[in-house]
């Protein structure tokens, strides 16, 4: 009876990121290593997968709430589509996207610079970071 082989997360991450550049193909990556194609393959799909888990674990780790004043308010929608234009214009379409790594590095990378590197005319030429701040000191202070 043959020995399992137990990989480390890292050595099936590295393998995965290899097969989802896309760069090589599964079986040239299986052929550099002691894998089979279809454990490659496998390990390839699995992030795929779980992608939308990414975001979903964020927010129930984070114990938000994503609530609606009442159904279809026009007023919510302004402001998430000026938001997601913003992003799209300054982040998105100046980038080369290929992946998904890519767009979720630039992704964060900008919300990064929106909340803390950018000032709004809205908050008093404050970033929305130094807003919070601001008014976080202020309702102690009452």
């Amino acid at each position: 009876m043959t020995k399992r082989r137990n990989f480390s997360d890292k050595f099936k991450a590295a393998v995965a990121l290899e097969a989802l550049r896309g760069d090589k193909t599964v079986q040239e990556i299986a052929a550099n290593r002691p894998l089979h194609p279809t454990q490659v393959s496998t390990w390839k799909r699995q992030p795929i997968e779980r992608m939308a888990n990414v975001f979903s674990d964020k927010i129930k780790k984070a114990e938000l709430k994503i609530l609606m004043d009442r159904r279809g308010r026009y007023i919510d929608n302004i402001f998430i589509e000026r938001l997601r234009q913003s992003l799209k214009q300054e982040a998105i379409n100046l980038h080369e996207i290929t992946d998904w790594f890519q767009a979720k590095r630039a992704i964060d990378d900008w919300i990064e610079f929106y909340n803390s590197g950018r000032p709004l005319t809205t908050l008093d030429k404050k970033t929305p970071d130094a807003a919070y701040v601001y008014q976080a000191g202020t309702r102690k202070a009452a």
